[in-house]
């Protein structure tokens, strides 16, 4: 399957600007500028929708490539 904007992978990350950016966030967090940084993080905007432990609507998520304070 080919990627959506033709991207290119660099080792774990989906593209090479994804990469590059990271390498600067570690360097950041290294030197005290940032915090916390997290990468892939998962948040469930909706939750799955039950009804008599039927599934009616699968839950809706996003995953950010990097988070941090």
């Amino acid at each position: 399957m080919r990627p959506k904007y033709e991207n290119k992978k660099t080792g774990k990350y989906h593209s090479k600007k994804e990469a590059d950016f990271a390498t600067v966030l570690h360097a950041m967090e290294k030197a005290g500028k940032i915090i916390d940084l997290r990468e892939q993080v998962k948040f469930v905007l909706i939750p799955a929708q039950y009804i008599d432990g039927k599934c009616i609507e699968r839950a809706w998520s996003y995953v950010c490539d990097f988070q941090y304070r």
